[in-house]
């Protein structure tokens, strides 16, 4: 199926495998909005809403997890299920994804560390239960304070690949606690040959040091590799 995710009705946008997905961001040319959503946290309208559902009500395209245990999954306001990635995608009517880090526990921290439980981290077992849960596809990052480094990425990407049948997107919007660059073209180069669909950078300004040409460069390397974007705040 060949079709732009902007013009994708629910049912077709629920149907689309990982190839498609990636070829139906790529026709809707730089439109599409990821809307990343804290799911334990209460949600805006109460217990009877997500916040995921308010996110596609204000035209949200995909809708990106963050904070899950994928061992115990907590979304607020979503009514009791035993597939509840499944009916969350019934109830948006988006493709669902869900942020997973892969944490080094060898860098060199600017902060104190953020202790993960293992159902927020990138391994080969999170890999395997997202697959089982149903995601569209997964985020390869850190939140702030975890030590998620892009060494660490590659190897998870790598890891996703032969575990995972989603879209995969790879990177970081800020340093998550590493004492690295966020992101260079060296770094790009190594995620876009590991398996990456999609790689995640800062947006132009978001962070110390990254600049409207260091994003020009990033996406014109991307590109020519068939890959995607995902410009982040």
């Amino acid at each position: 199926m060949k079709t732009r995710l902007l013009s994708a009705s629910s049912s077709e946008m629920l149907q689309l495998t990982s190839l498609e997905l990636k070829q139906a961001i790529k026709a809707s040319e730089g439109r599409t909005i990821v809307s990343e959503n804290v799911a334990p946290r209460p949600s805006w309208t109460g217990d009877d809403l997500t916040n995921a559902e308010v996110a596609a009500a204000f035209s949200a395209d995909l809708i990106l997890l963050n904070c899950v245990d994928v061992f115990d999954v907590q979304i607020s306001g979503l009514p009791a299920t035993d597939q509840p990635i499944l009916e969350l995608r019934r109830l948006v009517g988006r493709p669902i994804g869900v942020n997973l880090e892969p944490i080094d526990l060898d860098v060199d921290m600017t902060e104190k560390r953020l202790e993960l439980v293992e159902g927020r981290q990138a391994t080969a077992k999170t890999f395997q239960e997202i697959e089982a849960l149903g995601f569209d596809f997964v985020c390869l990052t850190g939140n702030p304070g975890t030590g998620v480094s892009n060494n660490q990425i590659e190897r998870a990407i790598q890891q996703a690949k032969a575990y995972f049948s989603g879209l995969i997107i790879a990177g970081k919007m800020h340093a998550a606690g590493s004492n690295e660059a966020v992101i260079d073209l060296e770094t790009v180069r190594r995620f876009i040959e590991a398996g990456a669909d999609v790689i995640l950078v800062p947006a132009v300004g978001t962070v110390p040091g990254f600049t409207e040409g260091d994003l020009r460069a990033i996406v014109e390397e991307v590109h020519v590799h068939d890959a995607l974007v995902m410009s982040a705040i």
